[in-house]
């Protein structure tokens, strides 16, 4: 698939009407693509759009290492004594 530029004439710009328009002149693969691909909604190639939009997606580069070794056990908590030493006996 190509990159075409349409050109147009008005000075807003491209409307959603310039899209769909382009959208069924590419997809739909009948005589008369614009009332077709009004009235049929099966006329419309989703997967043929599908594959040409996921050419334009790219895998980012990402990290593929691990911090630390896998035979690391996570460590019990120990439970604190409060008061510091050993436990006080009355008489």
């Amino acid at each position: 698939m190509s990159v075409r530029r349409i050109t147009t004439s008005r000075p807003q710009g491209h409307t959603v009407d310039d899209l769909i328009i382009a959208l069924r002149s590419r997809y739909v693969g009948t005589s008369d693509p614009q009332v077709d691909g009004k009235h049929e909604p099966s006329a419309f190639d989703w997967f043929q759009l599908s594959a040409d939009v996921a050419r334009i997606f790219k895998l980012a580069p990402g990290c593929s290492c691990m911090l630390g070794p896998m035979d690391v056990q996570t460590k019990v908590r120990t439970l604190g004594r409060c008061c510091g030493g050993t436990p006080k006996t009355f008489l």
